[in-house]
């Protein structure tokens, strides 16, 4: 079969069953290292192609041909409570140029407490 324009033959398969058996404790990523050194799957710059590894790994997994391990950890992203703002149509007109007005600020939001803050000038 070919996964990621790699070719893998029974006794690749194989070799990654056995190398799996014999590594249970190691993380996915560590296998997927693992792997790609024994099968010499290498990118043109002479590094392991362990990013394609996992995932040719995986795809195994899906397709019941590999058993992986348990993912050390679950990705999860990041979620920031927004406030709600009530953007009320403002009673009071304002009329001139833009130069009359004072110039907008912008700030980097660095770190979580700033992302919380909602600022007026």
């Amino acid at each position: 079969m070919i996964i990621r324009g790699k070719q893998f033959t029974s006794s690749d398969i194989d070799l990654v069953k056995a190398t799996i058996a014999n590594n249970n404790s190691l993380s996915r990523r560590r296998l997927s290292i693992l792997i790609s050194e024994k099968l010499n799957w290498r990118q043109p710059n002479g590094r392991l192609k362990d990013r394609a590894c996992r995932d040719v790994l995986l795809r195994l997994d899906r397709g019941g041909i590999i058993h992986l391990p348990r993912p050390n950890y679950t990705f999860t992203t990041q979620s920031v409570r927004v406030r709600q703002v009530d953007f009320v149509k403002s009673s009071e007109v304002v009329e001139g140029i833009p130069s009359e007005f004072p110039r907008p600020i912008f700030r980097l939001v660095e770190n979580n407490h700033q992302r919380q803050l909602l600022y007026y000038k």
